[in-house]
Formats: C-alpha cells, structure tokens, sequence
C-alpha cells in the first residue's frame, strides 16, 4: 500500500513545485503522467536517467529513494524477521 501512496503523493508534490513560475524541481515534467514516472522510478532507486532533478530538489529526490529503499526492502525484511521470531518463540514453548 505504501508503494503506491508515497509514489503519488511525491509525484503530486513534483507537478506542484514544477508548474510554479519561479522554481524548476525536475527539468522535463510537464504532466501528471511524467511526475508519476519520475517518481515511481527514484521511489525504486530504478533511475533512468530521462528526467533529472536541478541542485535544489536532489535532497527531495534523495529522501524519497532512501524512503523507498526502507519501505521495499528494509521493513517487509524486518516484518518477516518478527513474523519468524514469534513464531520460533511459539514452537519453544
């Protein structure tokens, strides 16, 4: 659930900041469809290279690869490692 809701709320987040005048986050995005792509593809740590964040927006860009670095890879790991711990703890007693 998490791998869709992060996604989109970062890609709405990108559309925003990008059709401000003033800012540019991610040169290329000029739609939802491209804000959601960016996004799924850093949330992954995929990359393709096709879009690229300016200087500012790195650490935004950076936080939301970390975030899906924890939430794909770290926490199902940590889930199934409590799942196996309690169920060991059952067996034992």
């Amino acid at each position: 659930m998490l791998g869709v809701i992060l996604p989109g709320y970062f890609a709405l987040l990108y559309l925003i900041i990008e059709v401000h005048p003033a800012r540019s986050c991610v040169s290329g995005i000029t739609s939802i469809e491209d804000a959601y792509y960016f996004s799924i593809t850093t949330y992954t740590t995929l990359g393709y290279g096709d879009f690229t964040p300016t200087e500012w927006c790195r650490a935004l860009t950076s936080f939301q690869a970390l975030l899906g670095l924890f939430t794909i890879g770290v926490f199902p790991a940590l889930i199934i490692s409590e799942l196996r711990r309690s169920e060991t703890r059952e067996i034992s007693s």
